[in-house]
């Protein structure tokens, strides 16, 4: 199902307010916690016992990121603000100065008072075409769609075309596009995501899920009039628009290959409306190719593992190809030797056991700096960090998941 496709658009640009006084523990010792907070940069004091903390975070949505210092060592700490519910997680840096997060600590604080009204992200002044724009995930060109608008291409695959003077921002919720001159109180975006199997923006699953979301997002929102067909480059699409006391939320949805894809824009009845044209343009260029690939990356890796303890072998394949597609195939087999006693201590049989399994599986990948992320059919996805080391005649990459001190080692083929 297409999830949260209006909740990460909004995420994106309506920063909730940390600031205030929140009572707790830490490690077993109470707390308080102070925060302040000015746009999307957010500070923090806090006493436990009679050590000093100190924090400092960016906010983005109802999320913050950032770190904490207690007794001169430095930790990276994420929290989510539920209400007045303060949900923070502590974890430690490694010696490549990385954050690890599988020992981290969580701890829940809560904020004395009533929660401050969320505030809108502060508008920036308006840059000239593509300034802003990190050149390693995307590309402009001159296009004659949409004026002289120009074309905007996601590491992922996705793209579309920008109205001339506007501007796009790349948020970890989303994608934000700016017009020349900002209203206050609009908000307009794209979000795109994993479809779950859904390949009809008019499935009455995926829209009863939108209207949950909006709602959720949109105090007192609830969906009017019908669901309106739309184009979207060479998918079908609808409109959809949700209304309450003081917002109206206009959303273009389409499913592309896989991904479930919304421009939204909200904000007062009469502004949106002004925005219908445009955002029924943007709409119709949405399309969706190969994703930002590493050409070092392309070619055959074989993975071999065997552990002592288990007696399993692992053996598995990966084929990344240049047009952006993978393939994966693993065996893994296991054999032990067992053995019984009678009823006198007297070994009275032996025998062995062997157990084999395998699996494969298909889909996209994109390379990103030193990320790498396999798409999986199924609509999943993974993300490795990666680096490449030459060992003696081979040529090894290294995949780090969840345990960066355990990487996965590949050797190329060929």
């Amino acid at each position: 199902m297409v999830t949260k496709i209006i909740a990460l658009v909004i995420g994106a640009c309506a920063l909730v307010d940390f600031s205030g006084t929140y009572k707790g523990e830490f490690d077993g010792e109470p707390m308080t916690l102070t925060l302040k907070q000015s746009g999307s940069s957010l500070t923090g004091t806090a006493k436990v016992e009679t050590f000093d903390v100190t924090l400092s975070a960016t906010v983005s949505g109802s999320n913050a990121d950032g770190t904490l210092t207690l007794l001169g060592e430095k930790m990276p700490v994420k929290m989510t603000l539920n209400g007045n519910t303060l949900t923070m997680k502590v974890g430690e840096f490694d010696e490549g100065g990385k954050a690890d997060w599988e020992d981290a600590d969580e701890f829940k604080l809560t904020r004395s008072g009533s929660a401050p009204k969320p505030t809108e992200k502060p508008s920036e002044p308006a840059k000239p075409s593509g300034a802003g724009q990190k050149a390693s995930l995307f590309k402009t060109t001159p296009t004659e769609t949409l004026g002289n608008g120009t074309l905007y291409k996601h590491s992922s695959g996705g793209q579309f075309k920008v109205p001339q003077g506007w501007k796009v921002e790349e948020h970890e919720e989303g994608l934000l596009l700016v017009p020349p001159t900002p209203v206050e109180g609009e908000i307009i975006g794209i979000s795109a995501e994993s479809a779950q199997g859904k390949t009809d923006p008019s499935d009455p699953e995926v829209l009863a899920y939108l209207d949950e979301v909006v709602g959720a997002a949109v105090p007192g929102a609830t969906r009017v009039g019908k669901v309106e067909p739309a184009k979207a480059g060479n998918g079908k699409g609808v409109a959809l628009t949700w209304k309450s006391s003081e917002k109206k939320v206009r959303a273009y949805v389409t499913i592309l290959k896989g991904h479930g894809i919304a421009v939204v824009a909200i904000g007062s009845e009469s502004q949106v409306d002004k925005r219908e044209n445009v955002l029924k343009e943007i709409f119709f260029t949405l399309g969706w190719g190969q994703g930002q690939t590493d050409k070092r990356l392309v070619g055959t890796w074989a993975y071999y593992s065997y552990s002592q303890i288990s007696g399993r072998e692992t053996k598995a394949s990966a084929v990344l190809r240049a047009d952006g597609t993978f393939s994966y195939r693993s065996d893994s087999e296991a054999a032990s030797n067992l053995s019984g006693k009678n009823s006198l201590g007297n070994e009275s049989w032996v025998g062995w056991v062997n157990s084999r399994s395998g699996s494969g599986y298909d889909g996209t990948w994109v390379a990103v700096g030193n990320t790498l992320t396999l798409n999986f059919e199924d609509g999943s996805s993974e993300s490795f960090d990666f680096e490449f080391q030459q060992q003696g005649t081979a040529f090894v990459l290294k995949l780090y998941g969840n345990d960066p001190k355990k990487p996965m080692e590949w050797s190329k083929q060929g």
